[in-house]
């Protein structure tokens, strides 16, 4: 439901690096590793770091 609640704000907050790092955390919470790691990547991408989380 969080999940869900949150992606409606995809169009407004895409380029927005902690948007992607909040909705990487609920998809983890929610088991969804390989989801999970795809935002972490894209927040890493915006904020223009190179360093990953640990999985």
């Amino acid at each position: 439901m969080a999940l869900a609640a949150f992606d409606r704000l995809e169009d407004e907050l895409t380029g927005y690096h902690a948007h992607h790092a909040t909705r990487a955390d609920l998809l983890r919470r929610l088991g969804r590793s390989q989801q999970s790691l795809a935002a972490y990547d894209e927040a890493i991408e915006l904020a223009g770091d190179t360093a990953r989380p640990p999985t």
